[in-house]
């Protein structure tokens, strides 16, 4: 498969990506570039304030570069605008944080339909069902009502991987999604994300400072300054 055909199922494009803040003196990204294929398990590594999460919000449409480009499954982001950005957010990329970001007042059920009310199709009486498939392939097919402060961090963590599954995204986007947990509760919670990668052959992206996080990747790509290094970290 072409690099053109793997853009197109998921894999992702970056060329001469720019990114200033603070009125231009701090530069995020410096021209970076970067190839990621379809399907593939990355762990993008680095200091804190090299660019990881900045990178990772380009991938999700969250933020635009300066200068460059970027393409995710096939879709350039730079000729996006208005609800086509929401409908990519919604649609082509699921968002796993280092918090869980999930809704109080919401029971576990409740929160995975949340990006769900997004679709505009005839099947909106299946959310339901499709989100407590979701939670019981994470485990939690016993919780479904239970709201977040009743959980523990790893139960919120896999509620917060379900519904960045709700609209069977092509590419799945971790940002230190660890960082909260004990290694115990992290290693399962990568075993887990693995194992769904592969069975939706999604491609998973995640930022890490964690070495034990970044060796069970397929590859580790290591940022300085903005930029992607040769050099491991």
């Amino acid at each position: 498969m072409n690099s053109t055909d793997q853009c197109h199922h998921g894999g992702i494009l970056a060329r001469g990506l720019v990114k200033h803040y603070e009125g231009g003196r701090v530069k995020a990204l410096d021209e970076l570039d970067l190839d990621i294929t379809s399907g593939e398990f990355v762990a993008i590594c680095g200091p804190s304030g090299c660019g990881k999460s900045t990178l990772l919000n380009m991938i999700a449409a969250i933020d635009r570069p300066d200068a460059g480009r970027i393409e995710v499954g096939g879709t350039d982001l730079s000729l996006l605008r208005g609800q086509a950005v929401d409908e990519f957010r919604a649609l082509a990329v699921g968002m796993v944080f280092q918090l869980h970001n999930l809704l109080p007042n919401l029971s576990a059920i409740e929160n995975v339909q949340v990006p769900m009310m997004s679709r505009c199709d005839a099947h909106r009486s299946s959310n339901r069902d499709t989100a407590a498939g979701l939670l019981d392939r994470v485990g939690l097919g016993d919780r479904l009502t239970a709201l977040p402060t009743t959980l523990s961090g790893g139960e919120r963590q896999r509620v917060a991987i379900a519904r960045a599954l709700a609209n069977q995204p092509r590419v799945l986007l971790a940002d230190e999604p660890t960082g909260a947990l004990d290694s115990k509760s992290g290693d399962r919670l990568f075993d887990l994300l693995d194992e769904l990668r592969r069975e939706r052959r999604m491609t998973l992206v995640v930022v890490t400072h964690d070495a034990r996080v970044a060796a069970r990747a397929e590859r580790i790509v290591s940022m300085v300054d903005g930029r992607i290094t040769a050099e491991p970290l």
